[in-house]
C-alpha cells in the first residue's frame, strides 16, 4: 500500500465542514450544531464531519497511511476514532453529493486524524483554499475517546 495518496478532483467544500465516511455508513448525515463548531467535528458511526477553516471554499486532501506526528505547519489537527467495516472511505463536501472521491484502507479502526492548513496564492479574500491531510493510522482496538 502506498504510503500516501492525493484525491481528485479537490474537495469543494461549503458550510464550514467536510465528511468522511466508510461506505458501511448508512447516507451519510451530520447532526452539525454549535458544538460541534466549537470542538471541531461531528461523528457517528463509520463517519466524521470536520470543521473546515473557512465557511466555502476548495481543498487539496491528501491521505497518509501512518500516524500524524509533524503539527507545526497545520492551523487545526484534530484525532478521533474512526471504524472502517469495509474499507472504502469517501470523502466529500457538504453540497457535492453523490461525487466519486474515495480509496481503500485495511477494513479495522483507526485513529483518524485530520490537518488542516490555509493555501495563499495571492491576496484576494474570495480565494479560499486549504490544504487537508487526513491521517489513518491503523490501530489493533478502536480508541475510547476523540
Amino acid at each position: 500500500m502506498n504510503t500516501n495518496i492525493n484525491l481528485l478532483p479537490k474537495l469543494d467544500f461549503a458550510h464550514n465542514q467536510f465528511g468522511v465516511y466508510d461506505y458501511s455508513a448508512e447516507y451519510p448525515a451530520f447532526d452539525w450544531k454549535e458544538e460541534h463548531v466549537l470542538q471541531g467535528f461531528a461523528r457517528g458511526e463509520s463517519q466524521v464531519a470536520f470543521c473546515t477553516l473557512f465557511g466555502f471554499g476548495v481543498a487539496e486532501i491528501s491521505i497518509f497511511f501512518y500516524a500524524c506526528e509533524e503539527l507545526q505547519e497545520y492551523e487545526r489537527v484534530i484525532a478521533i476514532p474512526f471504524h472502517a467495516p469495509s474499507g472504502t472511505i469517501s470523502v466529500e463536501g457538504t453540497e457535492e453529493y453523490p461525487i466519486e472521491r474515495s480509496f481503500a484502507v485495511s477494513p479495522g479502526h483507526y485513529r483518524l486524524t485530520a490537518a488542516q492548513y490555509a493555501v495563499w496564492e495571492d491576496e484576494k479574500e474570495e480565494d479560499y483554499e486549504e490544504a487537508i491531510h487526513l491521517y489513518f493510522e491503523l490501530l489493533a482496538a478502536p480508541l475510547e475517546k476523540s
